[in-house]
């Protein structure tokens, strides 16, 4: 969850999203949206530098650079594979567009002028391959994820993009570069045993569940669901003040907190704007056996896709009764479309 404008944020996603077939101005829209939480929410930020890796190596797979290492992860997916981060698969941008296109790394065409005589000039255009589609992209990308990961205290994320740099340093044979990055490898483990014996889980903070309600927020806000991720030991109360603020810089208009345990019928809500907050937690099925490894542990939550939260209720339709008449929902979420965050 950002603590800076959420209009900003919001926007650069869409226009992300948006531009999913276009990896430069993809690129681009990633790198704002990255450097707009690096200060306030280094996760996400990170997990957007991921996202920009990702469409590295998906360009690299359609217009490759001579002497490419055999190191370097030659799609989305087999990126995804090496970092067990599922959510990177998606930038594997398959179109038509991607596929008849020799021009998917290039930059915008400049304008250049010539001067031959004072009344006579040549215009023409260049075309330049942009810098960030190469290995040297695709590293800078890798150590701002492992700063950003560093910064908001979860190494294990940052010692698996080290571990990765280490591979592609091995490639190059650059054997000064292993040696710091072995170094930095060994710290950011360090650090990751001491974080999980100081926090635990609560590093990975709370989870809550948000649903705007009426006409006033914008189209793809408006009846929606949304799991947002807080600091550890988020209070409830200060989480709904936070994102109040946030949804009345979107609606320019006083936004009502709704206190009810269950959610209202939207139809009553539409010339009213409003949200309901629930806190949430991460469901895992029978199946999926808990692991006492912390990077598994990690990557669990990165991956995460199903919540759960529970609502009172009784026949006679309160909230609460007494210990014979008191009942409890259950309510399962799955999530649809991931924000380049540790969750959706």
């Amino acid at each position: 969850m950002v603590k800076t404008k959420k209009t900003s944020i919001w926007m650069l996603n869409n226009i992300s999203s948006l531009l999913f077939n276009s990896p430069i101005h993809r690129l681009n829209s990633l790198q704002c949206l990255g450097v707009e939480q690096k200060e306030s929410n280094p996760i996400e930020a990170g997990m957007c530098y991921l996202h920009q890796a990702a469409i590295i190596c998906e360009v690299l797979r359609y217009a490759p650079l001579p002497k490419t290492p055999d190191s370097v992860p030659q799609s989305a997916a087999l990126l995804s594979q090496k970092l067990k981060i599922d959510e990177l698969a998606a930038e594997a941008f398959i179109s038509e567009w991607a596929l008849k296109s020799r021009d998917v790394a290039m930059k915008a065409p400049e304008k250049n002028e010539f001067g031959i005589e004072s009344d006579f000039s040549l215009n023409f255009h260049t075309f330049q391959r942009d810098k960030r589609f190469s290995v040297d992209g695709l590293e800078t990308a890798l150590v701002q994820a492992d700063k950003c990961f560093t910064s908001g205290k979860i190494s294990e994320l940052s010692s698996i993009c080290i571990r990765l740099l280490l591979e592609l340093a091995e490639g190059q044979n650059n054997l000064e570069k292993m040696r710091d990055l072995s170094q930095s490898l060994h710290r950011a483990q360090e650090a990751a045993l001491d974080q999980h014996n100081k926090y635990g889980q609560e590093r990975f903070g709370s989870f809550f569940r948000v649903k705007f309600y009426g006409e006033r927020f914008p189209n793809e806000m408006e009846n929606q669901e949304f799991i947002i991720r807080e600091g550890m030991a988020a209070k409830l109360s200060e989480v709904s003040e936070k994102v109040k603020a946030e949804a009345e810089l979107m609606t320019e208009v006083p936004v009502t907190v709704l206190q009810t345990a269950t959610a209202p019928n939207q139809n009553d809500m539409k010339n009213m704007p409003a949200l309901h907050l629930t806190f949430v937690k991460i469901f895992r099925h029978d199946w999926q056996q808990s692991d006492s490894n912390t990077q598994t542990e990690i990557l669990d939550k990165v991956n995460s896709k199903y919540f759960t939260y529970s609502t009172p209720f009784t026949s006679t339709g309160s909230a609460h009764g007494s210990i014979k008449t008191q009942k409890q929902r259950k309510t399962f979420l799955k999530v649809k479309h991931k924000m380049p965050s540790i969750i959706g």
